[in-house]
């Protein structure tokens, strides 16, 4: 087993400023990283897999110890279209959603907005992202 601090890491793009100082600068080995969705990242901290992770704010929101490392977090100050809901039908008339398996805070934020702005909840379907 190794003394190094376990990372859980969501393997997007938007991670690496966060990370790159333990991929390619000074922390490089210092860490044990495992690279993930951003669902089993929460799953890591929750279960002990993992000592630290980056994890969906919804998620921190679920957990009673978890703490929030201040300065450092994925954001933006614009939109970003990284929750899109598509349908061929009018929103109205959605019944039930397939939705990304992989982020647990898109799950929220459907169920806020369905019950806030359609005053309704639509049962969900989680499947794994696949644009087909």
């Amino acid at each position: 087993m190794s003394d190094q601090p376990r990372v859980s890491v969501v393997k997007y793009l938007n991670t690496v400023p966060l990370i790159w100082g333990m991929l390619k600068g000074e922390q490089r080995g210092k860490f044990d990283l495992d690279f993930t969705t951003p669902a089993l990242c929460a799953g890591a901290v929750r279960s002990g897999q993992a000592d630290v992770g980056i994890i969906p704010s919804i998620e921190y929101q679920r957990m009673d110890d978890a703490e929030i490392v201040g300065g450092v977090s994925i954001a933006s100050k614009d939109r970003v279209k990284s929750v899109l809901l598509l349908s061929k039908a009018p929103i109205e008339k959605i019944r039930t959603v397939a939705l990304d398996n992989s982020s647990r805070t898109s799950v929220a934020l459907l169920d806020i907005l369905m019950r806030r702005f359609y005053g309704r909840a639509v049962d969900s379907v989680p499947l794994a992202p696949d644009p087909d």
